[in-house]
């Protein structure tokens, strides 16, 4: 494995991890992700940022969100209702995609892949394509949503290599609602809106 997929793990791990601790929700998790890829890139932040300056920078820029969500949804009912128009896909910290549906009723739908590669490698191929279906191979976990060019965005998971590996993706509704699937054929199903859950 290089070096780098190595690096990558161990940023998502400890993203995460200080996340967590810094008490954010999964839907936080998310902005915070993309806020700080944006502070990285214009060089307002450190490139590189020790945990407790991670920790420090979470906990200064976290938000108050509390909404409660009825959850009343199979995983695989979430999963197959994602349809809809691709408005956004970008690169998010640390080295992860982002992808922004938008439904027929308007809403978005945030998904996020974690520990896992995706093709197309460029995010901006994304935008401006339908998701006209979306399914997994329940053997190897690879999620291949069908776009309506033909073309397909395929998330793939990494591979396994302990137990508090984080998930391969995760899918938040418009609704607040939170899919996140891996490491293994292992779904989680939960609010957005809840502290962020015990896998790092």
């Amino acid at each position: 494995m290089t070096r780098r997929v190595l690096s990558r793990k161990r940023d998502i791990k400890q993203f995460r991890q200080a996340c967590k601790e810094a008490g954010l929700t999964v839907r936080e998790r998310y902005e915070a992700s993309e806020a700080l890829h944006a502070e990285k890139k214009s060089g307002n932040v450190q490139r590189d940022m020790s945990y407790g300056e991670l920790l420090a920078w979470l906990r200064q820029w976290r938000g108050l969100m509390a909404t409660a969500v009825t959850l009343d949804a199979s995983p695989l009912n979430v999963l197959r209702s994602m349809r809809g128009s691709i408005v956004d896909a970008r690169i998010a910290y640390p080295e992860v995609l982002h992808v922004e549906i938008k439904d027929s009723a308007g809403e978005l739908w945030h998904l996020a892949t974690q520990d896992a590669e995706w093709s197309p490698s460029d995010p901006a191929e994304l935008v401006g394509h339908s998701v006209a279906d979306a399914d997994i191979n329940a053997d190897t976990g690879e999620l291949r949503c069908k776009l309506s060019d033909g073309s397909v965005l395929d998330v793939k998971p990494a591979d396994r290599e302990a137990e508090d590996d984080p998930p391969n993706w995760e899918l938040i509704t418009p609704g607040g609602v939170v899919l996140e699937f891996g490491p293994g054929v292992r779904w989680q199903i939960g609010s957005a809106n809840s502290r962020a859950s015990s896998r790092a």
